[in-house]
């Protein structure tokens, strides 16, 4: 999976695919994208605990897969 990265307000924007899935480096929350952001220029910003959510590494589990 592939990310596209922009300048929002002074933070990076990712324009995130379908079953990307994102992890909180605080605490560990994750999420799965399953609408992503529809812009021309992507003005998708997922925070949690104050920071920038970060893409996870390794292999992805979609919902319903567990």
């Amino acid at each position: 999976m592939s990310t596209q990265t922009q300048a929002v307000s002074g933070r990076s924007a990712e324009k995130y695919e379908v079953g990307q899935r994102l992890i909180c480096r605080n605490c560990g929350a994750e999420i799965e994208i399953t609408s992503p952001c529809t812009c021309q220029e992507p003005h998708q910003v997922i925070r949690c605990c104050g920071q920038d959510m970060a893409p996870t590494t390794g292999q992805n589990v979609h919902l319903g897969d567990e």
